[in-house]
């Protein structure tokens, strides 16, 4: 079936997406993952694949920012996001709001707002936590890709002073991100005699900014106290530590797959053990 989207546009910011991907009658599923330009198996895809009668949804948050310009605080993007879940009845009936890897802070904060006016449910598959190490590596990575390591920046700084200050305002570094990496895919385009202006150079460092940004929201969300009393589900791979830096250990189940975290996906009971939920409301599994 054709995807359906639905809109809910916040203020000072392009409309955010909810995409149907499968249609049912049973009981939703909200998925908050990332697509991806490879083969790899992604989550909602996954969980739509195995839907059994739910109907699953994608909130895919860095394609959303990549056609906005600038920072957006987490806690206004959970809201959005549940404000477009209200809007269309996804709330109506029992939800399951699941988040994968970087996502996850995402989805924890969009279920503890449904779960103000709708029964929850919180799963998240192998779950990371944006920081500064992560934030500054995933800078260089996109560097590295460009293979630009050794030009400087427009304004004569070394390749090794280029990382911003990471405690500075989010909207500084996100400005000083954009002038490195506009200039160094203008290297890249030059040399390989692409436009540098063209529209591939621009929705490539549109892409890379959203990334980064949702990076800093993410890692800023994670200082502020836990807003909620939902506990979620953790789903991990075979030695994966569990951790939620806003819950006590203890305070929250984990299920562990005895495969490697890169398998995770793609092993026979993943989708199964994310959506026991779902099935126990329905009275039992397929």
């Amino acid at each position: 079936m054709g995807a359906d989207e639905l809109l809910a546009p916040a203020a000072g910011q392009q409309a955010l997406t909810v995409e149907q991907l499968t249609a049912g009658a049973k009981d939703p599923i909200v998925v908050v993952d990332f697509l991806q330009l490879s083969a790899a198996p992604q989550l909602a895809e996954v969980l739509a694949s195995r839907s059994d009668g739910h109907p699953v949804y994608r909130i895919d948050p860095v394609t959303d920012l990549a056609g906005d310009d600038g920072y957006h605080a987490l806690d206004g993007l959970a809201a959005g996001y549940a404000d477009a879940c209200v809007g269309t009845g996804l709330s109506d009936r029992e939800l399951m709001v699941t988040g994968y890897c970087s996502a996850a802070a995402l989805s924890l904060l969009l279920a503890a707002r449904l779960a103000k006016v709708a029964n929850v449910s919180s799963v998240l598959v192998q779950p990371t936590w944006p920081d500064a190490r992560s934030i500054a590596a995933d800078f260089g990575s996109f560097r590295a890709d460009l293979s630009v390591g050794d030009h400087l920046r427009p304004d004569g700084m070394a390749d090794a002073d280029a990382l911003p200050d990471l405690e500075a305002s989010p909207h500084l570094i996100l400005e000083q991100m954009r002038g490195v990496l506009r200039h160094d895919l203008q290297a890249m385009a030059e040399a390989r005699g692409l436009h540098p202006a063209g529209r591939a150079v621009a929705d490539l460092l549109a892409r890379y900014l959203a990334w980064l940004g949702f990076g800093l929201s993410s890692r800023d969300a994670l200082r502020r106290p836990w807003p909620g009393e939902l506990r979620p589900r953790l789903l991990l791979g075979a030695t994966a530590e569990p951790f939620i830096p806003w819950l006590d250990p203890g305070s929250y189940q984990v299920v562990r797959l005895e495969v490697p975290e890169q398998e995770l996906l793609a092993d026979a009971a993943f989708a199964d053990s994310v959506l026991t939920d779902q099935r126990a409301s329905d009275g039992g599994a397929a």
